[in-house]
């Protein structure tokens, strides 16, 4: 799996969190696509396949 941005650039969880251990939580938002929170910092991102 590839983590990419809103520009579709190459990213890391620890890039999300300026090199801060992450502390990822996966969950399924209600609609029900999937979605992380990162606890360091508490965003909150929805995940989507990409090709």
């Amino acid at each position: 799996m590839n983590l990419v941005d809103e520009n579709g650039q190459s990213i890391t969880l620890p890039g999300l969190t300026a090199g801060q251990r992450p502390d990822p939580r996966f969950f399924n938002f209600p609609d029900p696509t999937a979605g992380v929170l990162l606890e360091r910092s508490g965003n909150f991102y929805r995940l989507t396949q990409t090709r």
